[in-house]
């Protein structure tokens, strides 16, 4: 991991011994690797925070310490007003996919980075610069000096993809782990062997070598940087008879609400869809600063509804439905007082999905001005 951060790598970050390292990210996010060992081996000044919360507390321990190098996930980011940090100047943003109000909000303001990395790489294997307006905001950079990036066919990784075409990313790098605690049927799924092909090009592999499938969906810009797609079998599914990408019905109702901290899109089976016939595209939007505190599954999480917030679905579902297809325009948006995250500061789909799975139809269309249909109620009925 150290040999990772290396001189090169400081340069890529703007890391140097100026550098005010703000300790923000959970112990389990990897990119905590990022805040410690990078201001240890670089010479800056790491910040503790004790008990830093999100929201407001991390706002108070920028100001308290004048941190100038931070490390967020988009989510985590969101929740900060760039005006009320002004000793930041480098924010790396890492652990989700980006949008494009991400690049908008701190363009201009900071030096901008975009670093990609799992857990099964002990830190990070690509690094974008978005600090230029011109930025995209799909794109996960190039591998830095000690990895090397391939990318397969979904199917089939001894098929390499043209340039331009979408596959899954490899990864090859000297601080890939050895593989998943006491799993080994999940190693062998994740962890594969050398491909014939990178055998050919580099006779001198290693035949005890390893390549990880990310599971991550990609392909090579124009430039020859690599954009990031989406997941491989998390965000795209089939609703209506046709396959969509949740990301992308994500990043036009964040428009939509341009203050909210977090946007949530997602497939619903209400609780009376006793035939799972009648699936839902739910919309999930947070604009409240995040209560102190854990959170408990049993806290109420919808928000009421409110003759305001009906309008404002209505609105946002007329606008979306002049820039989506109808198939993507979802049945209804509804306000949550909290979104759930995972202990590493990411969206937690399958809690959001089990919570608002519990509701009935009704409850889900009353936040927003939506005619409860004749199907409808034959199907309140059915499970009555």
């Amino acid at each position: 991991v150290c040999t990772a951060w290396a001189q090169p790598t400081a340069t890529q970050l703007t890391l140097s011994s100026s550098s005010r390292v703000l300790q923000s990210g959970s112990h389990a996010f990897g990119a905590c690797v990022v805040e410690y060992l990078g201001a240890m081996v670089h010479g800056a000044c790491l910040c503790i925070a004790p008990d830093l919360g999100p929201g407001n507390d991390a706002v108070e321990a920028i100001q308290k310490f004048n941190a100038n190098f931070i490390t967020l996930t988009p989510s985590a980011s969101r929740l900060l007003d760039p005006n009320q940090v002004p000793s930041l100047q480098v924010v790396v943003l890492a652990g989700e996919a980006l949008g494009p109000l991400d690049l908008e909000k701190w363009q201009g303001r900071v030096q901008l980075k975009c670093m990609y990395g799992l857990a099964e790489t002990a830190a990070f294997s690509l690094l974008a610069d978005l600090t230029t307006p011109n930025s995209n905001y799909r794109e996960i950079g190039v591998p830095t000096h000690t990895w090397n990036c391939w990318i397969v066919d979904t199917n089939n990784v001894e098929d390499l993809v043209p340039p331009g075409g979408v596959g899954e990313l490899l990864l090859e790098g000297p601080s890939l782990g050895r593989g998943y605690l006491d799993d080994p049927a999940r190693t062998a799924q994740t962890f594969i062997p050398t491909p014939s092909w990178l055998m050919q090009i580099r006779p001198v592999a290693s035949h005890d070598s390893r390549c990880l499938k990310t599971g991550d969906l990609v392909r090579y810009s124009p430039s020859g940087t690599i954009e990031y797609i989406r997941r491989k079998d998390v965000t795209e599914v089939k609703i209506r008879g046709q396959r969509m990408d949740l990301t992308d019905v994500e990043r036009h109702l964040a428009r939509q609400y341009p203050t909210a901290t977090r946007v949530a899109v997602d497939v619903i089976i209400p609780s009376d869809d006793v035939c799972h016939n009648r699936t839902m595209l739910v919309g999930f939007v947070y604009t409240e600063p995040p209560q102190h505190g854990v959170e408990n599954e049993n806290d109420e999480i919808f928000a009421r509804s409110t003759i305001e917030s009906r309008e404002k679905v209505a609105t946002v579902l007329s606008t979306l439905k002049e820039v989506l297809p109808t198939f993507m325009v979802p049945d209804v948006v509804v306000t949550v007082n909290r979104i759930p995250m995972t202990t590493s500061g990411k969206l937690h789909r399958d809690r959001l999905r089990r919570l608002a799975s519990a509701l009935p139809r009704r409850a889900l269309l009353a936040h927003g001005n939506i005619p409860f249909s004749e199907t409808d109620r034959h199907s309140e009925r059915l499970v009555e």
